[in-house]
């Protein structure tokens, strides 16, 4: 079983009294800018040694069900069953800028984008 580590944002269309496509469609364009820059930076942040985990970093692009809207950015795979261990061990030195947490940090430094972003795209969709 791969351990990886992924970070997702979700957003419940249903606090909306009765959420329109435009609504809807605004979350998810907030959502995926966001996630984008949380993706980008985490590829600059994420220790290279072979490239094997970098390249197993996937964005996946908010996708509508019935719990919201979720998107999601993860490291790991069947192959790269470490990213876990790598994201978690703050005690191994990594060549710079690569560092451990390269997908908290930056959910944490984008976090309090989110809501702007979703307001903004909200707003040119009506």
């Amino acid at each position: 079983m791969a351990r990886d580590i992924r970070a997702v944002c979700s957003y419940n269309p249903k606090i909306f009294t009765e959420p329109t496509n435009g609504i809807t469609k605004g979350i998810k364009k907030g959502i995926n800018e966001v996630m984008q820059e949380v993706f980008d930076e985490s590829q600059e942040l994420v220790p290279v040694d072979t490239g094997a985990l970098r390249d197993s970093g996937i964005f996946i692009t908010a996708q509508e069900s019935v719990d919201g809207i979720t998107a999601s950015v993860s490291y790991g795979d069947e192959i790269v069953d470490y990213a876990m261990e790598v994201h978690e061990d703050l005690e191994t030195f990594h060549e710079p800028p690569g560092q451990a947490k390269f997908l908290e940090i930056p959910m944490t430094n984008h976090q309090d984008e989110l809501l702007q972003a979703i307001k903004r795209r909200i707003n040119q969709n009506l």
